[in-house]
């Protein structure tokens, strides 16, 4: 019996199937029609032809709702802090300022959708320049608007989100339960109080710490008790937080009292010892750089904790521009910050007005702080790895595993902070046991010559 003897002439209607099977590249189902016997019959090429054009509809009627959805997108103007409105509306043009507000933007954007198109930008992009022309507006030398004036924005917010998406190495799936352990295992290196056990604090406690003065002892008693909470925040290594997350949750943190206290507390270990250990290590290293040829005579005008640091990333043939950038002739208003590194870096910056170190991360200051020396910059963008469970760069991971076990003395039976790369206790127990050993020669050395001049 045939499909148009039961009246049915295109359309295929209340079929109900069973089982399917192949048979020569062609699909037959069985099927059951109204109250008749089971017939074989082909899908048409007409329902296979409706079924696309009702998946094309629906594709064009989504494309279409996100687009509204895009063109009634607000700018979430308050969650950009004052100080920043203040500034753009003064027109004055901070790279610092514009790099937080394009998080601010892409973070809200994301909200909605993380694969965004150009347009959507497009469209924010042209909200920022309307409300802040003189500091989002692209103009030339004469100061005519290039084009509609939205080009370099729109391409900052579409850089931010391709970044996002980027595979991360903070990011983790969850679903992938041996990674994970390994990772946790690897945050948990040189911390013995990782993971608390103490009651959770209120929300009126974490306000209360970001408007308490933190050189107050009230700031360390409300840190304390809030610390169970700050390490349940950055734990949560399946979504780790960016630096905007933490400024806007955990801002006392990453002032430079709130690192000092986080890092004695998570790891019990006091980063003023730290920078002693830097300190009287210094002059060893600098000895055994010039005996390697790692380093010419050093100059009394160079820093000696950085020369320090320059000869153990020499010696592992890795470079120290990961971890430490100088401007010169430049103000810490001006510096690029998206040429920065997105991991914990220290940059000196030199200009007529003001000179110092601050400490970025994610191409973004950490806190308002300039450091009038390079180790207390170094040891607080150190000890943000352990703070915020981030993983060495590759590209100075043997540097930064020799500072871990030789100033800090943090020696993990298993698991590294080197990620895959493999070796790298093995080189820096090596270069530790040379250093010893010209220690050991000199004490000799010293001996002798008292023992000779004893003996005459």
């Amino acid at each position: 019996m045939e499909l148009s003897q039961l009246g049915m002439k295109n359309d295929i209607y209340d079929v109900k199937f069973e089982t399917t099977r192949i048979k020569r590249d062609q699909t037959f189902y069985n099927s059951d029609v109204d109250n008749t016997n089971s017939n074989i019959s082909y899908i048409s090429e007409d329902s296979c032809n409706k079924q696309e054009d009702v998946n094309d509809t629906n594709s064009v009627v989504h494309e279409r709702n996100m687009e509204v959805v895009w063109n009634e997108f607000q700018v979430p103007w308050e969650k950009i802090p004052t100080y920043m409105i203040r500034t753009c509306d003064n027109g004055k043009k901070s790279k610092q300022i514009i790099t937080e507000i394009i998080h601010i933007m892409v973070n809200e954007m994301r909200q909605i959708k993380t694969n965004i198109p150009s347009k959507a930008f497009k469209l924010v992009a042209l909200k920022l320049a309307e409300r802040f022309p003189h500091v989002f507006r692209d103009f030339d030398e004469d100061g005519v608007v290039i084009g509609d004036g939205t080009h370099s924005i729109t391409m900052k917010l579409l850089d931010r989100n391709n970044y996002l998406n980027r595979p991360r190495k903070r990011s983790l799936n969850a679903s992938d339960g041996r990674r994970y352990r390994k990772t946790v295992q690897n945050a948990r290196i040189g911390c013995s109080n990782w993971e608390p056990n103490q009651p959770s604090s209120t929300k009126n406690s974490r306000i209360t710490l970001t408007n308490t003065n933190p050189f107050s002892d009230h700031f360390y008693k409300l840190l304390n008790e809030t610390y169970a909470d700050q390490r349940k925040f950055f734990n949560n290594v399946n979504n780790p937080p960016s630096i905007f997350e933490i400024k806007n949750k955990w801002p006392a943190i990453l002032s430079t009292p709130g690192i000092f206290w986080h890092f004695e507390k998570l790891t019990s270990i006091d980063l003023n010892e730290v920078m002693k250990n830097i300190r009287e290590k210094s002059n060893k290293l600098l000895k055994f750089g010039i005996e390697k040829k790692l380093i010419e005579e050093w100059q009394t005008n160079n820093d000696k904790d950085l020369t320090s640091l320059q000869v153990i990333s020499k010696y592992f043939k890795e470079e120290l521009k990961t971890l430490y950038r100088c401007y010169k002739n430049i103000s810490r208003a001006n510096i690029p910050a998206e040429d920065l590194p997105h991991s914990p870096s220290v940059i000196e910056f030199e200009s007529a007005e003001e000179s110092g170190y601050m400490v970025y991360l994610e191409q973004v200051p950490i806190n308002d702080d300039v450091y009038l020396i390079f180790v207390e910059a170094f040891v607080i963008s150190f000890a943000l790895y352990f703070i915020t469970n981030l993983q060495y760069p590759k590209d100075v991971c043997y540097t930064m595993e020799m500072i871990q076990r030789y100033y800090c003395k943090i020696h993990p039976d298993v698991g590294s902070k080197s990620g895959k790369k493999i070796g790298a206790k093995s080189r820096v127990l090596t270069l530790i046991n040379k250093l010893h050993q010209t220690t050991t020669n000199d004490v000799n050395s010293s001996k002798s010559r008292v023992l000779i001049s004893q003996w005459f």
